[in-house]
């Protein structure tokens, strides 16, 4: 989630490093993937970019245990 918050802090549109941040999140051994969305942290409104309250949301499943983690960027 950090260096999909890098990306996005550096210009990186979260439409075009979605594919890429999902193929990694499995890669890393998660079974499903149930949300990974860049959000408003005030109305949480889908967001394509970084901007002032942005938070990265994520939610996955690793051997049977649903994680989920939120970062602000």
């Amino acid at each position: 989630m950090e260096d999909i918050r890098t990306q996005l802090l550096d210009g990186a549109a979260m439409a075009a490093i979605l594919p890429d941040a999902k193929a990694r999140i499995m890669a890393a051994g998660f079974n499903e993937i149930d949300y990974f969305e860049l959000r408003d942290g005030g109305d949480l409104g889908l967001l394509d970019g970084a901007r002032p309250n942005a938070r990265l949301f994520a939610a996955a499943w690793l051997a049977g245990v649903r994680l989920i983690d939120n970062i602000a960027v």
